[in-house]
Parts: C-alpha cells; sequence; structure tokens
C-alpha cells in the first residue's frame, strides 16, 4: 500500500513548505509576495475542509493501490533500453500534464457553473485571498473530482510508477504554489509567459469567473477567459519584485 500514505502527505508537505517558506529562506521571501493577495491569516474552515480533503486524497490512494493491485491499470515497471522506451518516459510525463492541464481547466469551468458553484465550489471561494492552506479548502465533493485524475492517468496510458509519481508531486506543488500567495517565477524569460503563475490563480480567488487554468495559460487564451488585467497586472508585479517600480 503506497499511494494510500504518499498523495495525502506530498499534499501536506507542499502545504507546510509555502507555510514557512520565510522561515526556510529568510525575510527577503516577502519581496515575492503578491501585494494584497495573500491572507494574513488561516480561517478554521480552511483547516477544516484542508483536513477533510486529505482524507479524500488518502481514499483515493487507497483506490489507486487496489487498482493497481488488482492490475486493472496500465502502470509498467519493465524499462527496455531502446530509443522507443527510454522517449516514451519524459513524453507520457507531458502527455500527463497535457492530459490534466484540460481536465483541470474543464472541470474548473464546471464547478463555476450556476448549481455547481452555488453549493459546492463556493466554499473553496470563501477564500478570497489565499494562502498555502486555502489549496484544498473546498467541499469534499470538489475534492473527488480534482484528485481523481490520479486513478484516470494510469487507466488511459501506459505509465510507468515513477513518472506517475512526479506527475503526482509536481500537480500539488503548482496546486498548492498557485495559492501561496507568493509569485516565484518574476524573473523567467518573457516566453515561459505561456505558463500559468501563482498571480494567475490568486486573480480567480479576487475576481472569480476568470483565469480558469493550472499550468499552461493556453485554455485561458482560448476560451478568452482571462481577466482583462492580468498581463498588465503581471508585468507590474513582475517589476515591482524585480525592483523596477511598484505594482498598480
Amino acid at each position: 500500500m503506497f499511494y494510500i500514505l504518499f498523495v495525502p502527505l506530498t499534499a501536506i508537505t507542499w502545504i507546510l513548505f509555502f507555510e514557512y517558506l520565510p522561515r526556510l529562506f529568510g525575510p527577503q521571501m516577502k519581496r515575492l509576495i503578491i501585494p494584497g493577495r495573500q491572507s494574513t491569516k488561516t480561517s478554521k474552515k480552511e483547516y477544516l475542509l484542508s483536513a477533510m480533503n486529505l482524507l479524500v486524497f488518502t481514499g483515493f490512494g487507497a483506490l489507486l493501490d487496489f487498482l493497481k493491485s488488482a492490475e486493472l491499470t496500465k502502470f509498467y515497471f519493465e524499462i527496455e533500453f531502446t530509443w522507443t522506451s527510454l522517449l516514451y518516459l519524459p513524453a507520457s510525463l507531458f502527455l500527463s500534464l497535457f492530459i490534466h492541464d484540460l481536465f483541470f481547466y474543464l472541470s474548473h469551468r464546471f464547478l463555476h457553473t450556476a448549481f455547481m458553484h452555488k453549493y459546492i465550489h463556493v466554499h473553496h471561494h470563501q477564500s478570497h485571498t489565499i494562502n498555502a492552506w486555502a489549496t484544498f479548502s473546498f467541499h469534499p465533493i470538489e475534492g473527488c473530482i480534482q484528485i481523481s485524475i490520479v486513478c484516470w492517468l494510469p487507466l488511459l496510458l501506459p505509465i510507468h510508477p515513477v513518472i506517475h509519481g512526479i506527475f503526482t508531486v509536481f500537480m500539488l506543488f503548482m496546486s498548492v504554489y498557485g495559492h501561496s500567495g507568493y509569485e516565484l517565477r518574476a524573473k523567467k524569460a518573457p516566453i515561459f509567459n505561456a505558463f500559468n503563475t501563482s498571480f494567475h490563480h490568486a486573480q480567480h480567488h479576487q475576481y472569480g469567473n476568470y483565469n480558469f487554468g493550472i499550468y499552461l495559460n493556453f485554455w485561458d487564451r482560448l476560451f478568452k477567459s482571462n481577466h482583462a488585467t492580468y498581463e498588465d497586472g503581471y508585468k507590474h508585479l513582475r517589476e515591482h519584485i524585480n525592483g523596477s517600480k511598484g505594482v498598480e
């Protein structure tokens, strides 16, 4: 039984990592805080819902352990030292990220439909300003939707457990990073603007019906769901963090 512990422990590790980021890397981390977007105090509800969803993650980890032991997944364990086999390893990781990116965008838009938002997704959006504990502060039904990808992937495509583990770690890292209130990539080259930022999701919590993606900004651009101020706002944030000028 591996995933029953791996999934929730990875999630709580990233929460604690971002929670204690200033203690780990010093007070200079304060300059990376997104002004006005990071909450100063975690609410009791955020702690409670996070704990509930860590149990949900445990349940899906147990489900994946069962599927794996029953040989119902497409996990494979032997790697042939051929070009095809070796190239498929990174290709399967990028394919997994692409599948999840599309799944997250579509499921997130679904959660913003009138009924789902009123009864399910509203709990997550009660965190108007964000912190690491707000990441998984959502209704358990939403928790089931979001974490189900760890089970869907090995049912859909052949994947090595190590690649699946890397995907899970990265997915949970990006989830917490997007809610951390820190912008860690303000010095990235403009070519990487194709990827989403922590500021992107901070705006989602501020404005609601915008900025739905997780990894790529492609879907928000394609469906015109970026907030009108995202690009300029991120530009000003970069200048603020890099010492050029303040945020407008």
